[in-house]
């Protein structure tokens, strides 16, 4: 682009170096602007290049054309950009990917043998939550049911493809098993002595997340504490407990490693503050219901992504 440059033209007319046009002024002398063909070219490329840009061909006897090639421009764009939806609304069928504005995520269509809908790449994954109530896209990991259907569709479909689900038939098995009887006598100590009974085979193993290492250093920096002390040692990334110790000034308080108002977690599970993204759909307030079996499934005392 270029601005008039003829010798007669008005000076700054729109501010330093930004010269312009005037009609002149015989009284008081002052001559019009002359024009120059290098001006009209310039002014006649840049219109021009705009519609042509937008596929629109040049017709003399049309003067929207300049305005058709700028929709045509934006319309392209448009359609190569991803829709930003609400997790409340999402489209129902494949439009590609997509924004979930309360998340700010990008979510894809899933096509599986368990689910099809929108849903979050990262389905099913844990995450550490960091606001007080779960956000939207979120269920808190403290156990209980959640409905295979709507909200929860999106994670019923993840858990059962990654083989995540257990019938009851299985789990009753299993706990038959591997189950005992016995009669105790309680003593007055409040410790049992076992009078009869008998333990069935062993059920599989529980893998736990202590380290000895880390509890081993643990017991050491209490043990040298003058005061009452207790450590409680968490893995960042699931909150799962490394070790835990206290000393004989703290055990005089009881067990306060694993109690008040901020319970460290679990050694079998990541701890109770975990947050989860199951849904390809709302949320909010259903997180906490619970539903009749078989239209509910047992959510673990985690929270997991959809």
């Amino acid at each position: 682009m270029r601005r008039i440059s003829t010798p007669t033209r008005e000076l700054n007319k729109f501010g330093p170096g930004r010269d312009g046009f005037t009609n002149g002024d015989p009284i008081a002398g002052r001559v019009s602007t002359d024009l120059e063909a290098d001006w009209f070219d310039a002014l006649q490329e840049e219109v021009a290049a705009v519609a042509e840009y937008g596929g629109v061909a040049l017709n003399p006897s049309d003067n929207t054309q300049l305005l058709q090639g700028i929709l045509r421009i934006i319309a392209e764009k448009l359609t190569s950009r991803p829709l930003i939806c609400s997790i409340l609304d999402l489209p129902t069928t494949d439009v590609g990917p997509i924004i979930v504005t309360e998340c700010s995520e990008v979510w894809t269509w899933a096509n599986t043998a368990f689910f099809t809908g929108y849903r979050s790449l990262l389905c099913g994954r844990p995450l550490d939550g960091h606001t007080a109530a779960p956000l939207a896209s979120e269920v808190d990991a403290i156990g209980g049911l959640l409905p295979k259907v709507g909200a929860y569709a999106g994670l019923w479909g993840y858990a059962q493809e990654q083989s995540l689900v257990r019938t009851e038939a299985v789990w009753q098995a299993n706990r038959d098993a591997t189950a005992g009887w016995a009669v105790n006598l309680v003593e007055s100590n409040g410790f049992p002595i076992k009078q009869a009974g008998f333990q069935g085979p062993p059920g599989p193993d529980v893998a736990a997340t202590l380290d000895s290492h880390a509890q081993l250093a643990a017991i050491e920096a209490v043990v040298g504490a003058g005061t009452p002390a207790a450590i409680v040692a968490i893995r960042p990334s699931d909150g799962a407990i490394l070790a835990a110790a206290q000393n004989n000034q703290a055990i005089e308080q009881g067990p306060i490693a694993f109690t008040g108002l901020r319970p460290a977690g679990g050694a079998l599970g990541g701890a109770a503050a975990r947050r989860a993204r199951p849904r390809a759909a709302r949320c909010a307030g259903a997180a906490r219901a619970r539903a009749a079996a078989p239209a509910a499934f047992p959510w673990p005392r985690r929270r997991r992504r959809p």
